[in-house]
Protein backbone atom coordinates (compact mmCIF):
# COMPACT_ATOMS: atom_id res chain seq x y z
CA UNK A 1 0.00 0.00 0.00
CA UNK A 2 1.10 3.54 -0.68
CA UNK A 3 2.14 5.62 2.30
CA UNK A 4 0.41 8.95 2.45
CA UNK A 5 2.49 11.81 3.82
CA UNK A 6 0.85 13.98 6.43
CA UNK A 7 1.32 17.69 5.90
CA UNK A 8 0.01 20.99 7.11
CA UNK A 9 -0.30 23.26 4.09
CA UNK A 10 0.94 26.83 4.28
CA UNK A 11 -1.68 29.41 5.30
CA UNK A 12 -1.62 33.00 3.71
CA UNK A 13 -9.53 30.05 -4.22
CA UNK A 14 -29.73 22.75 -26.10
CA UNK A 15 -32.30 21.44 -25.36
CA UNK A 16 -35.61 23.18 -24.94
CA UNK A 17 -34.57 26.29 -26.88
CA UNK A 18 -37.43 28.77 -26.57
CA UNK A 19 -38.65 31.60 -28.72
CA UNK A 20 -36.70 34.27 -26.89
CA UNK A 21 -39.68 36.03 -25.37
CA UNK A 22 -39.36 37.37 -21.87
CA UNK A 23 -41.90 35.49 -19.83
CA UNK A 24 -43.62 37.15 -16.93
CA UNK A 25 -44.41 35.19 -13.78
CA UNK A 26 -47.75 33.41 -13.99
CA UNK A 27 -48.68 33.35 -10.37
CA UNK A 28 -47.61 31.25 -7.45
CA UNK A 29 -47.68 27.98 -9.37
CA UNK A 30 -45.01 29.30 -11.73
CA UNK A 31 -42.99 31.26 -9.21
CA UNK A 32 -39.23 31.09 -9.27
CA UNK A 33 -37.85 28.05 -7.52
CA UNK A 34 -35.88 28.80 -4.40
CA UNK A 35 -32.19 27.92 -4.66
CA UNK A 36 -31.17 24.63 -3.07
CA UNK A 37 -30.36 25.18 0.60
CA UNK A 38 -26.60 25.20 1.24
CA UNK A 39 -24.86 22.61 3.40
CA UNK A 40 -25.35 23.79 6.95
CA UNK A 41 -22.24 24.88 8.81
CA UNK A 42 -23.34 22.68 11.69
CA UNK A 43 -23.23 19.67 9.37
CA UNK A 44 -19.68 20.57 8.41
CA UNK A 45 -18.67 20.92 12.03
CA UNK A 46 -20.33 17.63 12.98
CA UNK A 47 -18.58 15.95 10.07
CA UNK A 48 -15.35 17.52 11.25
CA UNK A 49 -15.67 15.82 14.65
CA UNK A 50 -16.37 12.44 13.08
CA UNK A 51 -13.62 12.91 10.50
CA UNK A 52 -11.03 13.87 13.11
CA UNK A 53 -11.44 10.54 14.85
CA UNK A 54 -11.53 8.66 11.54
CA UNK A 55 -8.38 10.34 10.25
CA UNK A 56 -6.43 9.55 13.40
CA UNK A 57 -7.48 5.91 13.10
CA UNK A 58 -6.62 5.89 9.38
CA UNK A 59 -3.19 7.40 10.03
CA UNK A 60 -2.32 4.47 12.22
CA UNK A 61 -3.08 2.10 9.34
CA UNK A 62 -0.52 3.71 6.95
CA UNK A 63 -2.41 4.39 3.78
CA UNK A 64 -6.15 4.73 4.03
CA UNK A 65 -6.72 4.85 0.29
CA UNK A 66 -10.48 5.08 0.75
CA UNK A 67 -9.93 8.67 1.86
CA UNK A 68 -8.01 9.61 -1.28
CA UNK A 69 -10.19 10.32 -4.34
CA UNK A 70 -7.57 9.26 -6.86
CA UNK A 71 -8.09 8.03 -10.42
CA UNK A 72 -5.23 6.52 -12.39
CA UNK A 73 -4.12 7.08 -15.98
CA UNK A 74 -7.11 7.92 -18.20
CA UNK A 75 -5.25 7.13 -21.44
CA UNK A 76 -3.87 9.37 -24.20
CA UNK A 77 -6.81 11.77 -23.97
CA UNK A 78 -6.63 11.98 -20.19
CA UNK A 79 -5.11 14.62 -17.96
CA UNK A 80 -1.93 13.76 -16.07
CA UNK A 81 -2.04 14.41 -12.33
CA UNK A 82 0.86 16.69 -11.37
CA UNK A 83 -0.12 17.59 -7.83
CA UNK A 84 -1.94 15.62 -5.15
CA UNK A 85 -4.71 15.21 -4.53
CA UNK A 86 -3.70 17.12 -1.42
CA UNK A 87 -6.18 17.31 1.41
CA UNK A 88 -6.67 20.88 2.61
CA UNK A 89 -6.51 22.07 6.23
CA UNK A 90 -10.11 23.33 6.02
CA UNK A 91 -13.57 22.08 5.13
CA UNK A 92 -15.82 24.12 2.88
CA UNK A 93 -15.96 25.99 -0.41
CA UNK A 94 -13.30 28.42 -1.61
CA UNK A 95 -11.97 30.19 -4.69
CA UNK A 96 -8.62 29.74 -6.45
CA UNK A 97 -6.33 32.49 -7.70
CA UNK A 98 -2.73 32.60 -8.86
CA UNK A 99 -0.66 35.30 -7.19
CA UNK A 100 2.84 35.25 -8.64
CA UNK A 101 4.47 31.91 -7.86
CA UNK A 102 1.76 30.95 -5.39
CA UNK A 103 -1.73 29.50 -5.76
CA UNK A 104 -4.05 31.07 -3.22
CA UNK A 105 -6.98 29.05 -1.90
CA UNK A 106 -9.28 31.54 -0.19
CA UNK A 107 -12.16 30.43 2.04
CA UNK A 108 -14.79 32.30 4.04
CA UNK A 109 -13.95 32.52 7.74
CA UNK A 110 -17.18 33.89 9.24
CA UNK A 111 -17.43 36.76 6.78
CA UNK A 112 -13.74 37.41 6.21
CA UNK A 113 -11.35 35.89 3.65
CA UNK A 114 -8.85 33.38 4.95
CA UNK A 115 -6.05 32.21 2.70
CA UNK A 116 -4.59 28.75 2.36
CA UNK A 117 -2.30 27.94 -0.49
CA UNK A 118 0.75 26.36 -2.02
CA UNK A 119 3.83 27.38 -3.96
CA UNK A 120 3.30 26.40 -7.60
CA UNK A 121 5.94 23.82 -8.57
CA UNK A 122 7.46 23.68 -12.07
CA UNK A 123 5.13 21.95 -14.53
CA UNK A 124 7.49 18.96 -14.83
CA UNK A 125 7.43 18.24 -11.07
CA UNK A 126 4.97 15.69 -9.70
CA UNK A 127 3.84 16.22 -6.10
CA UNK A 128 2.34 13.07 -4.46
CA UNK A 129 -0.96 12.88 -2.54
CA UNK A 130 -0.98 14.10 1.05
CA UNK A 131 -3.32 14.04 4.06
CA UNK A 132 -3.94 16.29 7.05
CA UNK A 133 -4.83 15.27 10.59
CA UNK A 134 -6.61 18.46 11.62
CA UNK A 135 -8.62 21.12 9.87
CA UNK A 136 -10.89 24.13 10.31
CA UNK A 137 -14.55 24.39 9.28
CA UNK A 138 -15.10 27.38 6.97
CA UNK A 139 -18.36 29.20 6.27
CA UNK A 140 -20.80 28.93 3.37
CA UNK A 141 -21.31 30.69 0.93
CA UNK A 142 -17.71 31.31 -0.19
CA UNK A 143 -16.03 34.66 -0.72
CA UNK A 144 -15.57 36.03 -4.26
CA UNK A 145 -12.56 37.95 -5.69
CA UNK A 146 -12.89 41.17 -7.70
CA UNK A 147 -9.54 42.75 -8.58
CA UNK A 148 -8.06 44.22 -5.40
CA UNK A 149 -11.25 43.56 -3.45
CA UNK A 150 -12.72 40.41 -1.92
CA UNK A 151 -16.41 40.15 -1.10
CA UNK A 152 -17.54 37.80 1.69
CA UNK A 153 -21.05 36.89 2.90
CA UNK A 154 -21.46 36.66 6.64
CA UNK A 155 -24.17 35.86 9.18
CA UNK A 156 -27.64 36.97 8.16
CA UNK A 157 -26.65 37.49 4.52
CA UNK A 158 -24.56 40.60 5.20
CA UNK A 159 -21.92 41.12 2.48
CA UNK A 160 -18.58 42.72 3.30
CA UNK A 161 -16.13 44.26 0.87
CA UNK A 162 -12.53 43.72 2.03
CA UNK A 163 -9.64 45.61 0.44
CA UNK A 164 -6.28 45.70 2.17
CA UNK A 165 -6.92 46.37 5.84
CA UNK A 166 -10.28 48.02 5.19
CA UNK A 167 -13.70 46.40 5.17
CA UNK A 168 -17.21 47.72 4.72
CA UNK A 169 -20.73 46.34 4.58
CA UNK A 170 -22.09 46.86 1.05
CA UNK A 171 -25.27 44.82 0.89
CA UNK A 172 -27.46 42.13 2.36
CA UNK A 173 -28.38 39.05 0.36
CA UNK A 174 -30.69 36.11 0.86
CA UNK A 175 -29.22 33.94 3.60
CA UNK A 176 -27.37 30.90 2.31
CA UNK A 177 -27.23 31.97 -1.36
CA UNK A 178 -23.97 32.52 -3.23
CA UNK A 179 -22.72 35.89 -4.40
CA UNK A 180 -20.66 36.76 -7.49
CA UNK A 181 -18.10 39.53 -7.95
CA UNK A 182 -15.76 40.86 -10.62
CA UNK A 183 -13.47 43.79 -11.44
CA UNK A 184 -15.22 46.45 -13.53
CA UNK A 185 -13.53 49.28 -15.40
CA UNK A 186 -10.38 50.92 -14.11
CA UNK A 187 -9.93 50.23 -10.41
CA UNK A 188 -13.59 49.40 -9.66
CA UNK A 189 -15.43 46.24 -8.67
CA UNK A 190 -18.98 44.94 -8.62
CA UNK A 191 -20.75 42.39 -6.44
CA UNK A 192 -24.14 40.82 -7.13
CA UNK A 193 -26.44 38.90 -4.81
CA UNK A 194 -29.98 37.54 -4.54
CA UNK A 195 -32.72 38.85 -2.30
CA UNK A 196 -36.50 38.76 -2.02
CA UNK A 197 -38.65 41.73 -2.96
CA UNK A 198 -42.40 42.32 -2.99
CA UNK A 199 -43.49 43.07 -6.57
CA UNK A 200 -46.77 43.40 -8.42
CA UNK A 201 -46.37 39.69 -9.16
CA UNK A 202 -45.90 38.83 -5.48
CA UNK A 203 -42.77 37.91 -3.54
CA UNK A 204 -39.93 37.35 -5.99
CA UNK A 205 -36.21 36.56 -5.77
CA UNK A 206 -34.27 39.17 -7.76
CA UNK A 207 -30.61 40.02 -8.38
CA UNK A 208 -28.97 43.21 -7.16
CA UNK A 209 -25.57 44.71 -7.96
CA UNK A 210 -23.36 47.13 -6.02
CA UNK A 211 -20.54 49.14 -7.61
CA UNK A 212 -17.72 49.58 -5.07
CA UNK A 213 -19.41 50.99 -1.95
CA UNK A 214 -22.46 52.37 -3.77
CA UNK A 215 -26.17 51.73 -3.45
CA UNK A 216 -27.77 48.43 -4.59
CA UNK A 217 -29.27 48.42 -8.10
CA UNK A 218 -31.60 45.73 -9.42
CA UNK A 219 -29.77 44.04 -12.31
CA UNK A 220 -32.18 41.20 -13.16
CA UNK A 221 -34.88 42.21 -15.63
CA UNK A 222 -38.15 43.71 -14.45
CA UNK A 223 -40.73 40.97 -14.09
CA UNK A 224 -38.12 38.20 -14.08
CA UNK A 225 -36.90 36.28 -11.10
CA UNK A 226 -33.33 35.12 -10.50
CA UNK A 227 -32.27 31.90 -8.80
CA UNK A 228 -28.65 31.48 -9.98
CA UNK A 229 -26.20 34.20 -11.04
CA UNK A 230 -22.74 34.49 -12.58
CA UNK A 231 -20.32 37.22 -13.71
CA UNK A 232 -17.72 36.99 -16.49
CA UNK A 233 -15.37 39.98 -16.98
CA UNK A 234 -15.07 40.84 -20.68
CA UNK A 235 -13.04 43.88 -21.69
CA UNK A 236 -14.28 46.98 -19.86
CA UNK A 237 -17.62 45.29 -19.14
CA UNK A 238 -18.98 42.44 -17.06
CA UNK A 239 -21.35 39.91 -18.63
CA UNK A 240 -24.08 39.05 -16.14
CA UNK A 241 -25.82 35.69 -16.60
CA UNK A 242 -28.73 34.47 -14.52
CA UNK A 243 -31.30 31.69 -14.37
CA UNK A 244 -34.96 32.15 -13.61
CA UNK A 245 -35.72 28.55 -12.64
CA UNK A 246 -39.45 27.87 -12.60
CA UNK A 247 -41.68 24.86 -12.19
CA UNK A 248 -42.50 24.82 -15.91
CA UNK A 249 -39.42 26.35 -17.60
CA UNK A 250 -35.94 27.75 -17.06
CA UNK A 251 -35.17 31.01 -18.91
CA UNK A 252 -31.45 31.85 -19.14
CA UNK A 253 -30.75 35.59 -19.29
CA UNK A 254 -27.65 37.65 -20.09
CA UNK A 255 -26.81 41.35 -20.18
CA UNK A 256 -23.68 43.49 -20.21
CA UNK A 257 -22.94 45.81 -17.31
CA UNK A 258 -20.54 48.75 -17.50
CA UNK A 259 -19.85 52.05 -15.77
CA UNK A 260 -21.78 54.95 -17.30
CA UNK A 261 -20.64 58.53 -17.80
CA UNK A 262 -22.31 59.43 -14.52
CA UNK A 263 -20.08 56.94 -12.69
CA UNK A 264 -23.00 54.61 -11.96
CA UNK A 265 -23.85 51.12 -13.21
CA UNK A 266 -25.09 51.09 -16.80
CA UNK A 267 -27.21 48.07 -17.72
CA UNK A 268 -27.29 46.77 -21.28
CA UNK A 269 -30.32 45.15 -22.88
CA UNK A 270 -31.51 41.92 -21.27
CA UNK A 271 -31.40 38.94 -23.65
CA UNK A 272 -33.05 35.55 -23.16
CA UNK A 273 -30.37 33.18 -24.42
CA UNK A 274 -32.66 30.17 -24.21
CA UNK A 275 -35.67 28.79 -22.39
CA UNK A 276 -35.05 25.35 -20.97
CA UNK A 277 -37.55 22.89 -19.62
CA UNK A 278 -38.42 22.38 -15.95
CA UNK A 279 -35.29 22.54 -13.82
CA UNK A 280 -34.23 20.23 -11.04
CA UNK A 281 -34.46 22.03 -7.69
CA UNK A 282 -30.67 21.98 -7.39
CA UNK A 283 -30.03 23.44 -10.87
CA UNK A 284 -26.77 25.40 -11.02
CA UNK A 285 -25.24 27.94 -13.39
CA UNK A 286 -21.56 28.30 -14.21
CA UNK A 287 -19.81 30.55 -16.70
CA UNK A 288 -16.29 30.78 -18.08
CA UNK A 289 -14.44 32.40 -20.95
CA UNK A 290 -12.27 31.69 -23.96
CA UNK A 291 -10.46 34.29 -26.04
CA UNK A 292 -13.73 34.66 -28.01
CA UNK A 293 -15.81 35.58 -24.98
CA UNK A 294 -18.05 34.11 -22.27
CA UNK A 295 -19.74 30.72 -22.33
CA UNK A 296 -22.58 29.84 -19.96
CA UNK A 297 -23.00 26.27 -18.67
CA UNK A 298 -26.27 24.87 -17.31
CA UNK A 299 -26.96 21.19 -16.44
CA UNK A 300 -30.61 20.51 -17.30
CA UNK A 301 -32.89 17.65 -18.35
CA UNK A 302 -32.47 17.21 -22.11
CA UNK A 303 -35.55 15.17 -22.91
CA UNK A 304 -37.69 12.54 -21.21
CA UNK A 305 -34.71 10.25 -20.61
CA UNK A 306 -31.67 12.53 -20.94
CA UNK A 307 -29.73 14.99 -18.79
CA UNK A 308 -26.81 17.08 -19.90
CA UNK A 309 -24.72 20.24 -19.72
CA UNK A 310 -25.92 22.93 -22.12
CA UNK A 311 -23.20 25.31 -23.37
CA UNK A 312 -24.28 28.78 -24.53
CA UNK A 313 -21.82 31.11 -26.24
CA UNK A 314 -22.60 34.73 -25.34
CA UNK A 315 -22.11 37.38 -28.01
CA UNK A 316 -21.47 41.08 -27.39
CA UNK A 317 -24.08 42.39 -26.91
CA UNK A 318 -25.96 39.22 -25.89
CA UNK A 319 -28.60 37.97 -28.34
CA UNK A 320 -31.86 36.08 -27.87
CA UNK A 321 -32.30 32.44 -28.91
CA UNK A 322 -28.74 31.19 -28.83
CA UNK A 323 -28.13 27.78 -30.37
CA UNK A 324 -26.51 25.78 -27.58
CA UNK A 325 -24.64 22.49 -27.56
CA UNK A 326 -25.45 19.61 -25.22
CA UNK A 327 -23.02 17.20 -23.55
CA UNK A 328 -25.02 14.34 -22.04
CA UNK A 329 -24.32 12.83 -18.61
CA UNK A 330 -24.64 9.05 -18.01
CA UNK A 331 -27.71 9.83 -15.93
CA UNK A 332 -29.42 12.69 -14.14
CA UNK A 333 -27.82 14.20 -11.02
CA UNK A 334 -29.15 16.76 -8.54
CA UNK A 335 -27.43 19.01 -7.77
CA UNK A 336 -24.79 18.97 -10.52
CA UNK A 337 -21.87 21.20 -9.43
CA UNK A 338 -19.48 22.48 -12.08
CA UNK A 339 -16.93 25.23 -12.67
CA UNK A 340 -15.10 26.68 -15.67
CA UNK A 341 -11.87 28.58 -16.32
CA UNK A 342 -11.73 32.20 -17.50
CA UNK A 343 -8.72 32.83 -19.70
CA UNK A 344 -7.87 34.28 -23.11
CA UNK A 345 -7.29 30.83 -24.53
CA UNK A 346 -8.62 28.56 -27.28
CA UNK A 347 -10.00 26.29 -24.56
CA UNK A 348 -12.20 26.68 -21.53
CA UNK A 349 -11.56 23.89 -19.02
CA UNK A 350 -14.56 22.52 -17.15
CA UNK A 351 -14.67 20.43 -13.97
CA UNK A 352 -18.07 18.86 -13.38
CA UNK A 353 -19.63 16.30 -11.05
CA UNK A 354 -21.25 13.41 -12.94
CA UNK A 355 -22.66 9.95 -12.16
CA UNK A 356 -20.03 7.27 -12.81
CA UNK A 357 -22.56 5.23 -14.80
CA UNK A 358 -26.15 5.21 -15.99
CA UNK A 359 -27.31 3.02 -13.13
CA UNK A 360 -29.71 4.50 -10.63
CA UNK A 361 -27.88 5.69 -7.53
CA UNK A 362 -24.46 5.44 -9.24
CA UNK A 363 -21.66 7.06 -7.22
CA UNK A 364 -20.50 10.55 -8.16
CA UNK A 365 -17.20 11.32 -9.80
CA UNK A 366 -15.33 14.42 -10.93
CA UNK A 367 -14.89 14.75 -14.69
CA UNK A 368 -12.41 17.13 -16.31
CA UNK A 369 -12.68 18.31 -19.90
CA UNK A 370 -12.68 21.38 -22.11
CA UNK A 371 -14.90 23.27 -24.52
CA UNK A 372 -13.82 24.80 -27.81
CA UNK A 373 -14.55 28.40 -28.78
CA UNK A 374 -18.15 27.52 -29.59
CA UNK A 375 -18.80 25.60 -26.36
CA UNK A 376 -18.57 21.98 -27.63
CA UNK A 377 -17.33 19.79 -24.75
CA UNK A 378 -14.56 17.18 -24.94
CA UNK A 379 -14.00 14.95 -21.91
CA UNK A 380 -10.55 14.08 -20.56
CA UNK A 381 -12.02 11.43 -18.27
CA UNK A 382 -12.72 11.05 -14.56
CA UNK A 383 -10.07 12.56 -12.29
CA UNK A 384 -11.57 11.80 -8.87
CA UNK A 385 -14.00 9.23 -7.56
CA UNK A 386 -15.14 7.70 -4.30
CA UNK A 387 -16.26 10.97 -2.72
CA UNK A 388 -19.64 12.72 -2.60
CA UNK A 389 -18.46 15.94 -4.23
CA UNK A 390 -20.68 18.93 -3.55
CA UNK A 391 -18.55 21.89 -4.67
CA UNK A 392 -15.95 22.57 -7.35
CA UNK A 393 -13.57 25.45 -8.11
CA UNK A 394 -11.10 25.64 -11.02
CA UNK A 395 -8.40 27.91 -12.42
CA UNK A 396 -5.77 27.86 -15.16
CA UNK A 397 -2.24 28.97 -14.19
CA UNK A 398 0.35 30.69 -16.37
CA UNK A 399 1.91 27.30 -17.19
CA UNK A 400 -1.47 26.30 -18.74
CA UNK A 401 -1.97 23.61 -16.11
CA UNK A 402 -5.35 23.19 -14.45
CA UNK A 403 -5.95 23.41 -10.69
CA UNK A 404 -9.17 21.97 -9.23
CA UNK A 405 -10.47 22.26 -5.68
CA UNK A 406 -13.29 19.89 -4.72
CA UNK A 407 -14.80 18.21 -1.71
CA UNK A 408 -17.75 17.56 0.56
CA UNK A 409 -18.55 18.06 4.25
CA UNK A 410 -15.79 15.65 5.25
CA UNK A 411 -12.91 16.47 2.87
CA UNK A 412 -11.52 19.24 0.69
CA UNK A 413 -8.94 18.29 -1.95
CA UNK A 414 -6.63 20.22 -4.28
CA UNK A 415 -5.23 18.75 -7.49
CA UNK A 416 -3.24 19.97 -10.49
CA UNK A 417 -3.47 18.49 -13.99
CA UNK A 418 -1.62 18.73 -17.28
CA UNK A 419 -4.15 18.11 -20.06
CA UNK A 420 -3.44 17.21 -23.68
Amino acid sequence: MRSWAVVALLGASVAFVGMGCKSKPEGAKDAALAPTPPPAETAVKDAAKDEDAAVKDAGARDGATSFVPFVGDAGPNGCKTLFGPQEQPFRGTAYLAQEGARLSVVANDSGRPKGFGVVIPPANVVVPPTRVLSFEAMSYPPCEPAGKSVYCPSKGGVIRRVEGGNEREVGKGRTGTRIVAAPLGEGHSIVAYLNERNTTEGLMIQAFGVLDDGEPVRISDEGSGATQISFVPHGDKVVFLYLDARTAMTPVHAREISIGKDGKLALGSDAVLMVGGPAERGVVLAAGRTKDGPIGLIPLPHDVAGFGMISLKVESPPKDDVKGTVSLYPNGIDPAPLAATRADSDRMYVARVVPESGERGAPRALELGHTDLQGAFTSHGLVARGVGITDVAITLDTSKTVWVLYGDAGHTWLSRFACP
